[in-house]
């Protein structure tokens, strides 16, 4: 008969280092846990109950916060490798104890070291990089210096393809979540090859992979010992017409417009978003990207005061002296020139309107169609990778199509496997 073995180490920190021999051997106390993985913006995330808490308090808790965890599962065996049968690595968040009916249970929680791409927000000001430029210099920015995310060595410096580069370009953002600036950099619109993955593994490194379109070797089919299937077709996230708000502008007219598609509106009716702060700051970031250029460091053809915000009553004061050729914003032909001050808020505004337009059309691709998504339980299993791309078969649902593994949950009853369609495979018609 088959059997699930676990085991569970703390390690306590010294200074901004945690030890590297376990203070901790929380296995055998270990009633419940469970550990959730999975790629991009959600959170890889554990949770153990462990019971008689009276033996973890002597006067103070044993198990605090920032104390490091690390988790590995095994079936069949009780010989464990950190390749084959690490689970999670991350850092404990509280372990408040419960005292009831059960006794003293201890409920840590925690998650991996992706969660210092979460909580922390900075403004972003690139100009004339590549997306895995940077992707790096996030990752290597002072701002999250001791966070422990380094660079994966494999990470991708040309496209699917294998030769071509990916394009220079420019990108600058107020205060942001590093998961969104992240999300942003490895969109389509900034690879031009597509939407890119990433997640942080269990050596603390990010890793950045295209949406490959080789299957896996393994066949993910109803029946091959499964416990529990369920079938969703994701149409509460439609999006297929966007009202949007990107700013106003030097003469405080509102840069306003709308992005929608005709297919998914005939198919699902009207799906709207109506503004979001993806929008707002398009139009002040563009002028302050333009101000910070670094063609303009010695000749700024604005105002010294210009660059504290926009702080003077005068309107004059908000304009470049003319006539002026943009630098981070270009035409067809390549250049751009505003004569006047009407010229230069109608070439401001048509800019700060493609980009919004650009942003609506990503969200609208990636949004516009309902998407399958499959949960399976196994009694367990660790050898599906996530972000990979798998034959999917479920002859009951007329189901026969390849999805991604985008999150996997494991506790003592299982896995749950969650599997979903790529924006590309996504279809107006429904299966049957």
């Amino acid at each position: 008969m088959s059997y699930i073995a676990k085991k569970i180490e703390l390690y306590h920190k010294s200074g901004d280092t945690w030890n590297t021999t376990a203070d901790l051997n929380l296995g055998p106390d270990v009633i419940d846990f469970d550990v959730s993985k999975g790629i991009g913006s959600i959170k890889d995330a554990f949770t153990l109950m462990i019971q008689r808490g009276q033996d973890f308090f002597n006067g103070e808790f044993k198990i605090v916060a920032d104390d490091r965890i690390k988790i590995w599962v095994k079936k069949d065996g009780n010989t464990f490798t950190d390749a084959d049968d690490l689970l999670i690595d991350g850092v404990v968040r509280g372990a408040p104890m419960d005292i009831g009916e059960k006794g003293h249970l201890v409920t840590v929680k925690g998650y991996d070291f992706s969660e210092t791409l979460f909580d922390a927000q900075i403004p972003i000001n690139y100009q004339n990089l590549t997306c895995m430029e940077m992707a790096r210099d996030l990752v290597e920015r002072e701002e999250l210096a001791g966070r422990g995310v380094t660079w994966n060595a494999s990470n991708p410096t040309v496209k699917k393809d294998g030769t071509t580069s990916f394009p220079n370009k420019n990108l600058t953002l107020n205060y942001t979540a590093v998961h969104q600036i992240l999300d942003k950099i490895l969109s389509s619109g900034m690879t031009e090859d597509g939407n890119y993955i990433w997640y942080i593994n269990n050596s603390q490194e990010l890793v950045i992979r295209a949406k490959t379109t080789t299957v896996e070797s393994t066949t993910i089919k109803e029946g091959t010992d499964t416990t529990n299937i369920k079938v969703t077709l994701m149409k509460d996230g439609i999006v297929n017409f966007i009202v949007w708000n990107a700013g106003n502008d030097l003469k405080g007219n509102s840069v306003v417009g709308v992005t929608y598609n005709t297919s998914s509106i005939g198919k699902y009716g009207f799906k709207s978003m109506f503004g979001s702060n993806n929008f707002v700051h398009i139009y002040d970031d563009l002028l302050q990207k333009e101000i910070g250029a670094p063609e303009n460091a010695d000749s700024n053809p604005w105002p010294v005061e210009s660059d504290l915000g926009w702080t003077s009553t005068n309107p004059d004061d908000h304009y470049p002296t003319f006539n002026y050729t943009w630098i981070t914003e270009s035409q067809v032909d390549g250049v751009l020139t505003s004569t006047t001050k009407d010229d230069f808020i109608n070439d401001s505004r048509q800019l700060a309107e493609e980009e919004a337009q650009d942003l609506a059309n990503s969200i609208i691709d990636n949004r516009s169609k309902p998407r399958y998504r499959i949960e399976i339980e196994y009694s367990f299993r660790n050898d599906l990778t996530l972000g990979g791309l798998y034959s999917i078969v479920i002859p009951s649902r007329n189901i026969n199509t390849n999805m991604r593994l985008v999150e996997a949950t494991y506790d003592v009853n299982g896995v749950l496997a969650s599997f979903e369609q790529d924006e590309s495979d996504a279809s107006f018609e429904e299966a049957t």
